[in-house]
Protein backbone atom coordinates (compact mmCIF):
# COMPACT_ATOMS: atom_id res chain seq x y z
CA UNK A 1 0.00 0.00 0.00
CA UNK A 2 3.06 2.33 1.01
CA UNK A 3 4.53 1.31 -2.11
CA UNK A 4 1.61 2.19 -4.42
CA UNK A 5 1.29 5.76 -2.13
CA UNK A 6 4.64 6.82 -2.79
CA UNK A 7 4.83 5.77 -6.82
CA UNK A 8 1.56 8.33 -7.22
CA UNK A 9 3.79 10.96 -5.58
CA UNK A 10 6.33 10.42 -7.72
CA UNK A 11 4.09 10.78 -11.04
CA UNK A 12 2.07 13.55 -9.16
CA UNK A 13 2.76 16.78 -11.69
CA UNK A 14 3.23 18.36 -8.62
CA UNK A 15 6.62 16.63 -7.80
CA UNK A 16 9.11 18.45 -9.90
CA UNK A 17 10.71 16.09 -11.99
CA UNK A 18 14.29 17.65 -11.11
CA UNK A 19 13.45 16.81 -7.70
CA UNK A 20 13.13 12.72 -8.11
CA UNK A 21 16.23 10.69 -6.86
CA UNK A 22 18.21 8.31 -9.60
CA UNK A 23 16.77 5.98 -6.72
CA UNK A 24 13.22 6.96 -7.61
CA UNK A 25 13.93 6.99 -11.32
CA UNK A 26 15.06 3.70 -11.52
CA UNK A 27 11.61 2.75 -9.64
CA UNK A 28 9.74 4.05 -12.28
CA UNK A 29 11.87 2.68 -15.22
CA UNK A 30 11.10 -0.46 -13.13
CA UNK A 31 6.85 0.04 -13.38
CA UNK A 32 7.06 1.30 -16.81
CA UNK A 33 8.64 -2.39 -17.99
CA UNK A 34 5.70 -3.93 -16.34
CA UNK A 35 3.30 -1.71 -17.47
CA UNK A 36 4.08 0.46 -20.10
CA UNK A 37 1.14 2.84 -19.26
CA UNK A 38 1.03 6.56 -20.65
CA UNK A 39 1.49 7.97 -17.93
CA UNK A 40 4.63 6.21 -16.72
CA UNK A 41 6.39 7.03 -20.33
CA UNK A 42 5.61 10.83 -19.91
CA UNK A 43 6.96 10.95 -16.47
CA UNK A 44 10.41 9.68 -17.98
CA UNK A 45 10.12 12.42 -20.79
CA UNK A 46 9.49 15.34 -18.25
CA UNK A 47 12.91 13.59 -16.42
CA UNK A 48 14.92 12.97 -19.59
CA UNK A 49 13.64 16.12 -21.46
CA UNK A 50 16.34 18.89 -19.75
CA UNK A 51 18.65 16.18 -20.81
CA UNK A 52 17.98 16.46 -24.93
CA UNK A 53 18.61 19.88 -24.43
CA UNK A 54 22.41 19.19 -23.74
CA UNK A 55 22.34 16.18 -26.07
CA UNK A 56 21.14 18.70 -28.74
CA UNK A 57 23.78 21.10 -28.32
CA UNK A 58 26.35 18.22 -27.64
CA UNK A 59 25.78 16.90 -31.36
CA UNK A 60 25.42 20.55 -33.00
CA UNK A 61 28.62 21.41 -31.90
CA UNK A 62 30.25 18.35 -32.59
CA UNK A 63 28.88 18.01 -36.25
CA UNK A 64 28.53 21.79 -37.11
CA UNK A 65 25.96 21.03 -40.00
CA UNK A 66 22.82 20.99 -37.51
CA UNK A 67 21.24 23.55 -35.57
CA UNK A 68 20.84 22.96 -31.68
CA UNK A 69 17.01 24.12 -31.45
CA UNK A 70 15.68 21.90 -34.36
CA UNK A 71 18.03 18.68 -32.97
CA UNK A 72 16.77 19.09 -29.62
CA UNK A 73 12.85 19.64 -30.96
CA UNK A 74 13.68 16.19 -32.95
CA UNK A 75 15.59 14.34 -29.50
CA UNK A 76 12.58 15.20 -27.59
CA UNK A 77 10.06 13.47 -29.94
CA UNK A 78 12.21 10.67 -30.20
CA UNK A 79 12.45 10.76 -26.45
CA UNK A 80 8.50 10.45 -26.57
CA UNK A 81 8.13 7.93 -29.15
CA UNK A 82 10.80 5.95 -29.63
CA UNK A 83 13.83 6.76 -26.63
CA UNK A 84 11.35 5.67 -23.91
CA UNK A 85 9.29 2.61 -25.75
CA UNK A 86 12.70 0.91 -26.72
CA UNK A 87 14.92 1.58 -23.90
CA UNK A 88 15.85 -1.91 -22.20
CA UNK A 89 18.33 -0.82 -19.97
CA UNK A 90 22.37 -1.77 -20.24
CA UNK A 91 24.06 1.56 -21.48
CA UNK A 92 22.95 4.37 -19.08
CA UNK A 93 20.02 6.12 -20.66
CA UNK A 94 22.27 9.24 -20.98
CA UNK A 95 24.53 7.29 -23.49
CA UNK A 96 21.59 5.47 -24.84
CA UNK A 97 19.98 8.59 -26.08
CA UNK A 98 23.15 10.20 -27.17
CA UNK A 99 23.70 7.53 -29.75
CA UNK A 100 20.10 8.07 -30.90
CA UNK A 101 20.71 11.58 -31.64
CA UNK A 102 23.64 10.21 -33.40
CA UNK A 103 21.90 8.42 -35.42
CA UNK A 104 19.67 11.28 -36.14
CA UNK A 105 21.88 13.30 -37.24
CA UNK A 106 23.72 10.81 -39.50
CA UNK A 107 19.81 10.38 -40.99
CA UNK A 108 19.70 14.25 -41.61
CA UNK A 109 23.12 14.57 -43.17
CA UNK A 110 22.04 11.55 -45.62
CA UNK A 111 18.73 13.40 -45.98
CA UNK A 112 20.07 16.43 -46.91
CA UNK A 113 22.67 15.42 -49.25
CA UNK A 114 20.02 13.58 -51.06
CA UNK A 115 17.90 16.74 -51.04
CA UNK A 116 21.14 18.98 -52.48
CA UNK A 117 21.11 16.13 -55.54
CA UNK A 118 17.28 16.18 -56.06
CA UNK A 119 17.36 20.15 -56.55
CA UNK A 120 20.51 19.93 -58.73
CA UNK A 121 18.63 17.17 -61.19
CA UNK A 122 15.68 19.28 -60.88
CA UNK A 123 17.29 22.62 -62.08
CA UNK A 124 18.79 20.94 -64.89
CA UNK A 125 15.73 19.45 -66.04
CA UNK A 126 13.79 22.98 -65.60
CA UNK A 127 16.53 24.70 -67.62
CA UNK A 128 15.97 22.33 -70.45
CA UNK A 129 11.95 22.84 -70.18
CA UNK A 130 11.62 26.98 -69.67
CA UNK A 131 12.34 29.32 -71.93
CA UNK A 132 16.10 31.02 -71.17
CA UNK A 133 16.06 34.41 -69.31
CA UNK A 134 17.31 35.76 -71.87
CA UNK A 135 14.76 34.38 -74.83
CA UNK A 136 12.21 37.26 -76.29
CA UNK A 137 8.89 36.83 -74.56
CA UNK A 138 10.29 34.21 -71.99
CA UNK A 139 7.64 35.86 -68.97
CA UNK A 140 4.84 35.11 -71.26
CA UNK A 141 5.73 31.63 -72.07
CA UNK A 142 6.85 30.82 -68.15
CA UNK A 143 3.06 32.24 -67.86
CA UNK A 144 1.48 29.81 -69.93
CA UNK A 145 3.60 26.95 -68.75
CA UNK A 146 2.65 27.83 -65.29
CA UNK A 147 -1.20 28.83 -65.93
CA UNK A 148 -2.04 25.16 -64.07
CA UNK A 149 0.17 25.23 -61.60
CA UNK A 150 -0.15 25.67 -57.85
CA UNK A 151 0.83 29.71 -57.80
CA UNK A 152 3.23 29.50 -55.14
CA UNK A 153 5.06 26.67 -56.95
CA UNK A 154 5.25 29.16 -60.09
CA UNK A 155 6.34 31.75 -58.03
CA UNK A 156 9.26 29.76 -56.19
CA UNK A 157 10.04 28.85 -59.84
CA UNK A 158 10.12 32.26 -60.97
CA UNK A 159 12.19 33.33 -58.40
CA UNK A 160 14.80 30.55 -58.34
CA UNK A 161 15.25 30.53 -62.57
CA UNK A 162 13.89 34.08 -63.89
CA UNK A 163 15.51 35.90 -61.09
CA UNK A 164 18.60 33.85 -60.04
CA UNK A 165 18.02 33.64 -56.50
CA UNK A 166 19.62 30.93 -54.57
CA UNK A 167 17.43 28.64 -51.96
CA UNK A 168 17.78 30.73 -49.04
CA UNK A 169 17.29 34.11 -50.84
CA UNK A 170 13.96 32.84 -52.26
CA UNK A 171 13.42 31.64 -48.86
CA UNK A 172 13.94 35.13 -47.03
CA UNK A 173 11.85 36.69 -49.62
CA UNK A 174 8.98 34.38 -49.73
CA UNK A 175 9.27 34.10 -45.28
CA UNK A 176 9.30 30.31 -45.55
CA UNK A 177 11.85 27.58 -44.43
CA UNK A 178 14.74 26.73 -47.19
CA UNK A 179 13.09 22.88 -47.31
CA UNK A 180 9.46 24.62 -48.47
CA UNK A 181 11.63 26.14 -50.97
CA UNK A 182 13.24 22.63 -52.42
CA UNK A 183 9.85 21.08 -51.92
CA UNK A 184 8.03 23.47 -54.08
CA UNK A 185 10.95 23.33 -56.70
CA UNK A 186 10.33 19.72 -56.95
CA UNK A 187 6.53 19.68 -57.67
CA UNK A 188 6.99 22.23 -59.97
CA UNK A 189 9.03 20.39 -62.14
CA UNK A 190 7.26 17.11 -61.37
CA UNK A 191 4.95 18.89 -62.47
CA UNK A 192 6.09 20.44 -65.98
CA UNK A 193 7.48 17.09 -66.32
CA UNK A 194 3.90 15.42 -66.22
CA UNK A 195 2.65 18.48 -68.99
CA UNK A 196 5.39 17.33 -71.09
CA UNK A 197 5.19 13.76 -70.93
CA UNK A 198 1.19 14.80 -71.34
CA UNK A 199 1.77 16.87 -74.36
CA UNK A 200 0.42 19.51 -72.88
CA UNK A 201 3.48 21.77 -73.37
Amino acid sequence: MAGRRRMRELLDPDTPAESLSREEVARIWRVYWRRKSIELRNRLAEVYAPAMHGVAQQLAHRYRTVSADDLASDLLLLLVNRMIPQYRGGATFATYAYRCGQRLVADRIRSGRRRREDVSSDMAELSKILPAREAPGCDLRFLELTADMDHRDATVLWLRIYRGLSVAETARVLSVPGGTIKSRMHRACVHLRGARSGRLL
